[in-house]
């Protein structure tokens, strides 16, 4: 449970004041609010679409408030965890992430760890549900 605090000098307050503050401290209690992003309302890589991929895995893809393309992968021959093909998206711990601008050049480096490559492999779900948060928001 919340518990509110009144301003220390809550009796000089003009009465505006005071019911905005009791406003927000009744949105914020009760999740009420409109202009607060919960993390409920984030996208996480459990509300992607996978689908089927031409190299035997599966695969999916978020165009971002950020411009950018968000492509993730899992399966046989790609740097993900289980290295295998037919699995539902529920069964892999860690993908394959690519990330691209709009001309279609790799942008991966600028945002994750991947040496050399233009993709980032063995990525956890939280890390990827972080970059969701970063380029969606």
């Amino acid at each position: 449970m919340v518990q509110s605090r009144q301003p220390q000098n809550w009796t000089h307050l003009p009465l505006i004041i005071k019911d905005l503050i009791n406003d927000r401290i009744f949105n914020f209690k009760h999740n009420n609010t409109n202009n607060l992003n919960t993390i409920n309302d984030m996208i996480t890589v459990n509300d992607l679409k996978f689908v089927p991929q031409l190299h035997g895995g599966i695969g999916a893809k978020l165009n971002t408030k950020a411009k950018l393309t968000l492509s993730i992968q899992a399966g046989h021959g790609l740097y993900s965890t289980p290295h295998e093909n037919g699995l539902e998206p529920e069964s892999y711990s860690h993908f394959e992430v690519a990330i691209l601008n709009t001309l279609g050049e790799f942008v991966t480096h600028k945002f994750i760890n991947c040496g050399e490559d233009t993709v980032a492999g063995w990525v956890s779900r939280p890390v990827i549900n972080n970059l969701i948060y970063q380029l969606d928001r």
